[in-house]
C-alpha cells in the first residue's frame, strides 16, 4: 500500500493523482483550509468529490461545507474537473491494458 505525508501538499498531490482516496481527501482538506497552500474551494470540491465517490465518508460532509462557498456555476466547474480527472484515469487504464 502506498503511503504519503499528509502534512505535505506535494506528497498528498502525487498520491491523490495516483488515485489514493485518502490522499484525495487530504489534498481536498489542504485546499479547503488553506493549510500549506492558498485556499481554493474549486480544487477542494474536486478532490473531496473524488474522495467521496471513492467511499471516503468524511469527504461528503466536507464537500457539502465547501459547496456553501461556491456558486452553482463553480460547483458545476468543480464537478467537471473531477469528471475530467476520472476520464484521464480510465484512459490511462485502458492504455495499460490494451497492449
Amino acid at each position: 500500500m502506498a503511503t504519503f505525508d499528509e502534512r505535505s501538499v506535494p506528497s498528498c498531490s502525487a498520491a491523490a493523482e495516483a488515485g489514493i482516496i485518502e490522499a484525495q481527501y487530504c489534498l481536498g482538506m489542504h485546499y479547503a483550509t488553506g493549510r500549506h497552500v492558498r485556499p481554493d474551494p474549486l480544487l477542494a470540491h474536486k478532490w473531496l468529490n473524488l474522495a467521496a465517490m471513492g467511499g471516503y465518508d468524511e469527504a461528503r460532509g466536507t464537500r457539502a461545507d465547501v459547496a456553501l462557498e461556491l456558486s452553482q456555476d463553480e460547483i458545476a466547474q468543480a464537478q467537471r474537473m473531477a469528471r475530467e480527472w476520472l476520464s484521464g484515469q480510465r484512459a490511462m487504464v485502458d492504455t495499460l491494458f490494451s497492449a
